[in-house]
């Protein structure tokens, strides 16, 4: 039976329910005006239909035969510790201009709050325009994700580059014997299909992280269908190794590391810094605020943005009781690569 839950909007009768397939040319509209111009309906199959943990739970909010609401979850398997739990994802809720600040956001979370089911707690980050209205639904705002840097090199002596780099990198102690290098889509394909190899790949397990499966992880970054990455190993493809996950913005000269892992318990990108400056020399690498101290010794918080980075925001699905890490600061091993699905 169809879930639907109307109510009053003036004279006429707005009402939320699940997502059917015939929504999907509207709910582009709607992204596309609201969000993101460039939303395509591939990107939204990949998000919602493709992943490891698909279909995704969607509501809409119609009035009439438009639809001027959307809010989407998707699922993904998310470690304690040995403690396996499901995440609800928040992806780009929208409501349509000219009904916005009347009541339509808060009715799209409330449904989700109310009907979406196989979900432990949901998590998000927020902008400034939506952060509001989760916090007011049981949302908890637990950090502010703020860059971390590390310049790899300069072109001119005495100028930010130079002064950066000598705050950062002139800072790198740490050497490894390990080689390190760049693979391309089809290598990276290849490693992952080796158990001797993935079974070393873990982030900190005293933190909440998103599980990295092989078929997360080709989901994730393989066929991503609009950014192309740069991927990075070390070790020994029949022993184990690390692996790093990078996008290059070239307008701002800044090396992205999306995602990685490495050899033992904690991550260590240390190592990696001498490739990266062979591969992007003068560049800006980047990673977040919630990677472990002793994983990013060379890199310190970006002077420009402090403060100012992403809310990550956690609340409990109602009636879940959860670890308390859950809603704690430093309770969770974040990446770009878990802000940047959508």
């Amino acid at each position: 039976m169809e879930k639907s839950y109307p109510f009053d909007f003036g004279d006429v009768i707005v009402r939320v329910r699940d997502f059917i397939s015939d929504d999907l040319p509207k709910c582009l509209s709607l992204i596309r005006m609201g969000h993101d111009p460039s939303f395509s309906e591939k990107r939204f199959r990949w998000l919602h239909e493709l992943a490891p943990l698909s279909p995704s739970s969607i509501a809409v909010c119609e009035e009439g035969n438009e639809i001027v609401g959307i809010y989407s979850v998707i699922r993904k398997t998310v470690r304690l510790g040995p403690r396996v739990f499901v995440g609800g994802r928040d992806i780009d809720p929208v409501v349509h201009p000219s009904y916005r600040g009347k009541g339509v956001f808060s009715r799209l979370l409330e449904f989700g709050l109310a009907n979406f089911q196989g979900i432990d707690f949901f998590f998000n980050f927020a902008n400034t325009a939506s952060s509001a209205g989760f916090r007011k639904h049981g949302w908890k705002e637990i950090e502010t994700l703020d860059d971390y840097v590390c310049q790899l090199g300069f072109s001119n002596p005495f100028s930010k580059e130079f002064f950066l780099w000598l705050a950062t990198l002139a800072r790198h102690k740490r050497r490894t014997s390990m080689e390190c290098r760049e693979i391309n889509q089809e290598e990276a394909s290849l490693l992952l299909s080796e158990p001797s190899f993935l079974k070393n790949l873990f982030p900190p397990t005293n933190r909440f992280w998103v599980e990295r499966s092989p078929d997360y992880i080709k989901w994730r970054y393989l066929k991503h269908p609009t950014h192309d990455y740069l991927w990075f190993f070390m070790g020994d493809p029949g022993s184990g190794g690390g692996l790093a996950i990078c996008r290059v913005d070239k307008g701002e000269n800044r090396l992205n590391i999306i995602d990685f892992w490495g050899l033992g318990v904690e991550p260590d990108l240390d190592g990696w810094l001498s490739t990266w400056k062979k591969s992007c020399p003068g560049t800006l690498a980047t990673v977040w605020s919630t990677i472990p101290q002793n994983s990013i010794s060379c890199f310190i918080t970006n002077p420009i943005q402090r403060g100012k980075g992403r809310k990550f925001l956690v609340r409990p699905f109602p009636g879940r009781d959860m670890p308390i890490q859950l809603t704690t600061p430093g309770g969770w091993f974040i990446t770009r690569g878990d802000l940047e699905i959508s």
